[in-house]
């Protein structure tokens, strides 16, 4: 935006990035535990039980195994 001498776009761009930095900080911070480890089903591959397995509802899938 600059390069074209477009300026409005340039400040628009700048304000953007300022307040994507401000927003950043307001964030909760990642989990620190592995959610996977927490579920035994969280491992598995849901297209193959779909698909391959017959398990077509989500209660069949949390059920088996």
């Amino acid at each position: 935006s600059l390069a074209s001498l477009h300026f409005g776009d340039a400040k628009a761009i700048i304000r953007a990035h300022n307040h994507f930095r401000t927003m950043r900080k307001q964030y909760a911070q990642p989990a620190t535990r592995n959610l996977l480890k927490a579920y035994p089903q969280g491992h598995r591959n849901i297209i193959l039980e779909y698909y391959l397995h017959g398990h077509k509802t989500y209660p069949t899938l949390t059920t088996t195994r």
